[in-house]
């Protein structure tokens, strides 16, 4: 089949540009239409009447649960936009983090429930993670040669003194072709949850080890703490899949707490650690604020948006987060921070408690289909890709509990990846049914 041939090269070059600014937007919005467009026409193909196919298998899709969740959290997000003070902006936030992902979603759902089994995805990740670590590395390299030719410069910093350590740690904030170190850690939580998949799983060991360890190292220099605290948990939670995962996840424990003291001998830990956590333990929150640091900063900022989103629970700020700076500039000066550093709250700030609890039910329905998968499923990949699946979005909304990384590219990331085991879990649903 042709469609599914053309498919995979889509699918394999979205996931390649999602974390690099490559043309701005436009790639990924192109990209992510040729999905739905070329998964709509597959999924007919058999059919005379491939308007009349397409509805039968949409209302087909109404009829499950996931799609009332989804459905909640599509009109939650679009009735926002009438809340906004800016419902321009707004719109285009809704269009492009929400229609347009959406569709995608639904349409690569629906081709992977007909032929997703077909397909080695975890393959076709595999190979994006080498792409991206060539080209990334290869960036980092050239920057720690020299910063003066350095092809995508975006700093005003001078540090052809610094060490090597603080180059690589600073190296995601000095590039404009990076879409920032955030949504980079975000992007490397699926790279790590298939590579280590793989490991446990004694596929291909040696290619996988390799990418896992430089997938954590390179995580580590992007410094987000959130982001590598979720990653050791999703590790920690694989056991649950695999009884070989106990003793990988032993070794790589020993290996972080080894870099863990490397840091300490080498006096490199205000990489990691930047505020005063006895100050903290005391409970002042708000004089370890003002010390610095990012931790006591998000305390601070979760109580207050908080406090402010329980003043007005169902009524958001509209779509988007500079309209958070027009609708509470008291709460901006207070916190010093423009959003919530947290997914769900940043959901409830924009579009009122409904939103966040929409996106939760998603969330939690969309677990339990693939667990469900891979305890009756007895095909080895189908439950190597459920379990890793599953690892994913422990590290991926692990990670969002510290940052609000559901938007941009990191969102299409989620809902690209996520389609597929979703589309095979609800085709066994299904039969089930």
């Amino acid at each position: 089949m042709h469609a599914e041939g053309f498919l995979k090269y889509i699918f394999f070059i979205l996931l390649v540009i999602i974390p690099f600014h490559i043309g701005g937007t436009a790639p990924r919005y192109v990209l992510s239409v040729l999905i739905i467009i070329t998964c709509f026409s597959a999924i007919t193909s058999s059919g005379k009447n491939k308007f009349s196919e397409a509805c039968a298998l949409l209302c087909e899709f109404f009829r499950h649960p996931l799609s009332w969740a989804l459905g909640f959290l599509f009109v939650s997000a679009f009735i926002s936009i009438f809340m906004s003070p800016d419902p321009k902006y707004s719109l285009r936030v809704f269009c492009s983090e929400y229609l347009l992902n959406f569709c995608m979603f639904i349409s690569l759902l629906l081709f992977s429930e007909k032929y997703g089994r077909k397909i080695d995805w975890l393959e076709i990740v595999t190979v994006a993670n080498v792409v991206f670590l060539v080209f990334y590395l290869g960036l980092m390299s050239q920057w720690l040669v020299s910063q003066d030719e350095f092809w995508f410069l975006d700093t005003d910093r001078n540090v052809e003194s610094a060490s090597i350590v603080k180059k690589i740690f600073i190296f995601g904030k000095s590039t404009s072709i990076i879409n920032g170190i955030k949504h980079t850690s975000i992007y490397l939580t699926l790279l790590v949850a298939v590579a280590f998949t793989y490991l446990v799983k004694h596929q291909h060991r040696i290619r996988n080890l390799i990418l896992l360890l430089v997938n954590l190292c390179t995580l580590i220099s992007t410094r987000r703490r959130g982001a590598i605290l979720s990653v050791i948990v999703g590790m920690a939670a694989l056991p649950l899949f695999y009884n070989s995962a106990k003793r990988y996840f032993a070794i790589f424990s020993l290996l972080f707490c080894l870099t863990v003291s490397a840091l300490f001998i080498s006096d490199n830990t205000r990489y990691f650690i930047r505020e005063d956590w006895n100050l903290m333990f005391q409970g002042e929150i708000r004089k370890a604020k003002d010390m610095g640091g990012s931790v006591p900063l998000r305390i601070y900022a979760y109580l207050n948006f908080t406090k402010e989103v329980l003043k007005h629970p169902f009524t958001g700020t509209g779509l988007g987060k500079k309209n958070i700076k027009q609708v509470m500039p008291n709460i901006i000066k207070e916190t010093e921070v423009v959003h919530a550093h947290n997914a769900f709250l940043e959901l409830a700030i924009e579009t009122g408690i409904q939103g966040a609890l929409a996106l939760l039910i998603t969330i939690i329905i969309q677990a339990r289909m693939l667990w469900t998968c891979w305890k009756n499923d007895d095909h080895s990949e189908i439950k190597g890709l459920m379990a890793t699946s599953l690892l994913f979005m422990i590290m991926f909304w692990g990670t969002n509990m510290f940052t609000d990384g559901f938007r941009h590219g990191s969102s299409t990331l989620y809902w690209l990846f996520m389609a597929v085991p979703t589309g095979i879990a609800y085709a066994a649903v299904q039969k089930n049914v």
